[in-house]
């Protein structure tokens, strides 16, 4: 696959966009924003970008499309808790490239125990 030049201002957007469904989250969810929010992601999509929300995913210095802070020092089971970017790919033909790392926050979480 050759370079893929995605003009800056639409990781941009992309980004703002993330940030928008972040904050409507923590808001509550307004059935005429999210469907304005699936629109434009739908135009992306014909673009053949794709955004990706990683957070609750695990992380491990062998993963390279994340840039992570820890938060703490154990580096023991180690867990996506806050996304500040999205990882951002380009996808078309069976071919990904990552246009942006996801910037994330870890956190090392107990793993949990089974004996009920």
């Amino acid at each position: 696959m050759s370079a893929i030049e995605i003009p800056s201002q639409i990781l941009l957007l992309i980004n703002q966009l993330f940030e928008i469904e972040k904050k409507l989250v923590k808001i509550g969810p307004e059935q005429s924003i999210s469907r304005n929010i699936e629109r434009m992601k739908d135009i992306f999509a014909e673009m053949n970008i794709y955004y990706e929300n990683p957070i609750g995913q695990p992380y491990s210095d062998t993963r390279t499309d994340c840039d992570a802070h820890i938060a703490g020092s154990n580096l023991d089971n180690l867990v996506i808790t806050e996304v500040l970017k999205p990882l951002i790919r380009y996808k078309k033909e069976g071919f990904t490239r990552i246009l942006q790392r996801s910037v994330v926050i870890v956190e090392s979480k107990p793993l949990e125990n089974s004996n009920g």
